[in-house]
């Protein structure tokens, strides 16, 4: 797996460039062929993160590309990963699954490595998560159903996939710790299978599991995260080991909740207003920003601010000389 990398076309010639885009694609996806119309003046900028056993991939430029996977490319793959891709803009075909689909702008596509593949883009605009078989069936136990079906970003749950896809710059998920990493990859997937049940590709969930809302289980679990959301450790995983329940099963609670909220996007309300209450408050203003953040239940400074600036329109710094100035 890779740590962070990037390809640029500003520092190598085009024609290297399209090399080394290829090269670094092939070694993220299996084997595959690629080709561009404009290889000799190829225009891409390729950036990786490893996420553990799963990987971060965001592609940039104005280059057409086509990609083809056949059963010599298969067979030849030492392991096969889903990539869940989203383009960026731009669009697409793509024929795989016994499927032949369009791709836009805003539209989710999982890809199933170990199928045939034809896909012609007409920018490199997208970005991807390549996710483990065993990682993906914890929370789609058949994937393969759900290969090469197009889910719109544009409403639901798909909306809220987007949105959290649209932060993760890769300066973002460079600054993540271990445990926020695959925090990433558990909400990213419970999203997707949330989308999938509401769109009617994955089975609605029965009455049973439905009217499971209604017990005390979410209340006692929300309770408790509210007297522990500032540790920074403190994940999906962390919580199924302490309520003796599965992942699955804590992103399902959180998802049939009243409120209709996930578990990170809980995580982070709790977080964020405490965050708040200390920096509009003067008692706290000997503390730095970083220390805010630790408190509030962010580790790293940069993720902390990353996300208060989504939330707030402005760094948590400007939040407090602002309010505090009005006491």
């Amino acid at each position: 797996m890779f740590n962070a990398s990037n390809l640029e076309s500003n520092f190598i010639s085009e024609k290297r460039n399209f090399e080394n885009w290829v090269d670094t694609i092939h070694k993220l996806v299996n084997p595959v062929d690629l080709d561009s119309h404009d290889r000799e003046k190829f225009n891409g900028y390729l950036t990786t993160h490893s996420l553990g056993d799963a990987t971060y991939v965001l592609s940039s430029g104005g280059s057409a590309i086509m990609a083809q996977r056949n059963t010599s490319h298969i067979a030849e793959a030492k392991s096969h990963f889903f990539n869940l891709i989203v383009r960026r803009s731009g669009h697409g075909r793509i024929v795989h699954g016994g499927r032949e689909i369009n791709h836009s702008r805003g539209e989710f596509v999982l890809i199933d490595t170990k199928q045939e593949l034809v896909n012609e883009m007409d920018d490199v605009n997208f970005s991807f998560v390549s996710i483990p078989d065993g990682l993906i069936r914890a929370w789609i136990p058949n994937p393969e159903d759900c290969v090469a079906r197009v889910l719109s970003g544009d409403k639901g749950w798909a909306a809220v996939l987007l949105d959290y896809f649209s932060t993760l710059e890769l300066d973002v998920v460079i600054e993540m710790t271990e445990t926020q990493h695959m925090q990433m990859l558990e909400h990213i997937l419970s999203l997707y299978s949330f989308a999938l049940k509401e769109v009617g590709i994955l089975p609605q969930i029965d009455p049973f599991i439905a009217a499971y809302k209604k017990t005390e289980l979410y209340g006692v679990m929300y309770d408790w995260m509210t007297e522990h959301y500032m540790d920074s450790e403190l994940s999906a995983g962390y919580m199924a080991s302490k309520f003796h329940i599965s992942i699955r099963e804590v992103h399902r609670q959180f998802s049939l909740s009243s409120n209709g909220s996930t578990f990170l996007g809980s995580l982070h309300t709790m977080r964020m207003r405490a965050a708040i209450r200390m920096l509009r408050d003067k008692n706290f203003a000997t503390l730095s920003m970083s220390e805010i953040g630790g408190r509030s239940g962010f580790n790293e400074s940069a993720y902390f601010g990353k996300v208060f600036r989504k939330n707030m329109g402005c760094s948590p710094g400007a939040y407090a000389k602002i309010h505090q100035k009005k006491k």
